[in-house]
């Protein structure tokens, strides 16, 4: 009975009846919670995770057809979406030892927030959850990538978080050291130091009375 749900939830996912998808991956995602099938359950918290934000992403209008833009206003992204990929990653880590499935969903977690969110917040929503990945999943090399791409996620902001870009590019080279990728290790000591000259240039260029 589950697997036929599951496949009903599967099927509404490919033709764009995210609601109904989500509803009914969360339903037997309770009952895979309960026969304790740790794989089938991260599955469905991870696919629930993603329908909700593809939901969010449609106008009222919408229950089927094209994506309208991006749009998460109907939702609070760190209370519902955000813990279910969390949850996921984790039973695939922990429970079915399956730390390739828990890395590719932070990275749908983080593809997904920077194609549907708005603007600003979108790209620290997801800077945000992977930086959180990169020291929860137990890989060095994981880990450094993970950095990286939410150091240029803070870059890529509206308001350029700066000092979090160069703190996170230097915890990727860290990381990198540690799983034997020395090469990339100086790659990423060299960024932030051009990323701060270049910032200190433009402040003297704006406000020339700071010399």
């Amino acid at each position: 009975m589950e697997m036929q749900l599951l496949r009903l939830a599967d099927f509404a996912f490919l033709l764009r009846d995210y609601k109904f998808a989500s509803s009914t991956y969360d339903l037997v995602r309770k009952d895979f919670g309960t026969e304790k099938a740790a794989n089938y359950h991260a599955a469905c918290l991870e696919m629930g995770a993603l329908s909700t934000l593809l939901q969010a992403s449609m106008t009222p209008s919408e229950s089927l057809g094209t994506l309208s833009g991006p749009s998460l206003v109907s939702i609070d992204y760190e209370r519902v979406t955000d813990p279910m990929f969390q949850e996921a990653a984790m039973l695939y880590s922990k429970k079915c030892n399956a730390p390739q499935l828990a890395a590719r969903c932070v990275m749908l977690q983080y593809e997904a927030m920077k194609l549907l969110a708005t603007g600003t917040d979108g790209l620290r929503d997801a800077a945000n959850g992977i930086f959180r990945s990169a020291f929860e999943l137990d890989n060095d090399l994981r880990g450094a990538l993970f950095l990286e791409q939410a150091a240029f996620c803070n870059l890529k902001s509206g308001n350029p978080l700066i000092r979090k870009y160069n703190f996170y590019l230097v915890l990727a080279g860290h990381r990198f050291v540690k799983a034997g990728q020395v090469d990339y290790k100086f790659a990423n000591s060299h960024l932030p130091l051009l990323c701060l000259e270049v910032s200190r240039n433009s402040l003297l260029c704006q406000w020339p009375r700071v010399i």
